[in-house]
């Protein structure tokens, strides 16, 4: 039972962006609730592992929050990116190295980044962080909102100066405090699996574009790569009905054979996609970040990342002032602050899945043309990189 008493800040969902934001608010003397409504936290162990690719600011940050160990011990280095538009001409190549990075990124199974992020916040005494608890009604008071909540010891009632809702596409918060969301239905499914070949660039990340939608490669360790293949949704539903056997093979003739052969493929694991966008992230004492706020398309690897930057960006505003973290100079000062990076990226997204599954007349000449001036214009190439990497400017 979460202790009485008006609390500061009360943040629903505790997935990687809703601890992300915990973590970045430790010290700053803030009476802080995090509640999660599945009761022991979801794992995936050994060849399944289910990974995120983190931009290079992603990883500086998480290194900020005290995940420095777990990082270096558990994710794969991206030295370089190769991205293809299937029987196309034209490609980019970026290499760390160029531009004297240290690697693009870093792909980490998703699981024990949540477990590092976990096992910082056990240590928070300015926390309190309970699963198993839904949010089942807010009601707005003269200066915070009361939370009404059910856990495993019965419903309880919670004030708060602010909610933040980091509880997902079909977020509570978003629903209860009446914030609407423009969806596109892209009509595809993501296909995520890992799997072994016998020949592979070790460090690289490929993203192949096709009509049908891209097939991303993420470098794992040993012989391993964790696959995103989007395909429009009834080809998905028919590839997942296959044996491992037939879709090995369909894998494989998607692929071609320059990575060798397929060895072996795990568990399979398929999302509907669809852009859903919140018209605004703020209400009265009330934020949106991570999917809750906005969920894109993963052709660009973005979702987490961006997420993640609006929840380092709330609390930079939160601890400016945190006298009132609810108040208005707090909400206003987030969604400026993220307004500029939130559209570049959904923008960017949207566009390029526009323009892959594009069958107009010179959509072709235009994806390879685009592809090509993105790898020998020094500039265009630059601006690309440092979009990817997370560090592209977010403010006005």
């Amino acid at each position: 039972m979460i202790k009485s008493g008006v609390h500061d800040v009360l943040i629903v969902g505790g997935g990687l962006t809703g601890l992300s934001l915990a973590l970045s608010l430790r010290g700053a003397g803030l009476r802080v609730v995090l509640v999660e409504t599945t009761a022991v936290q979801a794992k995936q162990t050994g060849f399944d592992d289910r990974h995120l690719a983190l931009s290079l600011a992603s990883v500086q940050a998480l290194r900020g929050l005290g995940l420095q160990a777990a990082l270096d011990e558990q994710a794969q280095p991206i030295f370089k990116l190769e991205v293809r538009s299937s029987g196309e001409f034209g490609s980019v190549e970026i290499n760390a190295a160029d531009y004297g990075l240290p690697y693009l990124g870093l792909v980490c199974p998703a699981h024990r980044l949540g477990a590092a992020l976990l096992d910082a916040a056990a240590g928070l005494t300015d926390m309190a962080y309970v699963r198993g608890t839904t949010l089942l009604g807010l009601a707005r008071d003269a200066d915070y909102w009361c939370a009404e909540l059910e856990g495993p010891e019965g419903k309880q009632e919670l004030k708060a100066r602010l909610v933040v809702g980091s509880d997902g596409t079909a977020s509570r918060v978003r629903d209860l405090i009446g914030l609407s969301v423009r969806t596109q239905d892209y009509a595809q499914r993501a296909i995520v699996s890992n799997i072994e070949l016998t020949r592979i660039s070790a460090g690289t990340a490929h993203e192949r574009l096709t009509r049908e939608g891209p097939l991303a490669l993420l470098p794992l360790p040993g012989n391993r790569v964790g696959v995103v293949w989007t395909r429009p949704a009834a080809v998905a539903e028919s590839l997942l009905a296959m044996s491992d056997q037939a879709f090995t093979q369909a894998l494989q003739a998607a692929l071609g054979f320059a990575h060798g052969r397929i060895r072996r493929v795990g568990a399979r694991v398929s999302y509907p996609l669809a852009l859903q966008v919140g018209e605004i992230t703020t209400a009265w004492r009330a934020a949106l970040i991570g999917n809750a706020a906005q969920t894109i398309h993963p052709i660009a690897a973005q979702g987490f990342n961006l997420g993640l930057r609006d929840a380092l960006a709330l609390a930079g505003v939160i601890r400016e002032h945190a006298d009132d973290p609810g108040s208005d100079a707090v909400l206003q000062g987030f969604a400026k602050l993220r307004q500029r990076d939130r559209e570049r990226t959904i923008r960017f997204s949207d566009g390029l899945v526009a323009l892959t599954g594009s069958r107009l007349p010179f959509a072709s000449m235009l994806r390879s043309a685009g592809l090509i001036a993105i790898d020998r214009i020094g500039p265009l190439k630059r601006a690309v990189l440092e979009f990817g990497l997370g560090f592209a400017r977010s403010g006005e």
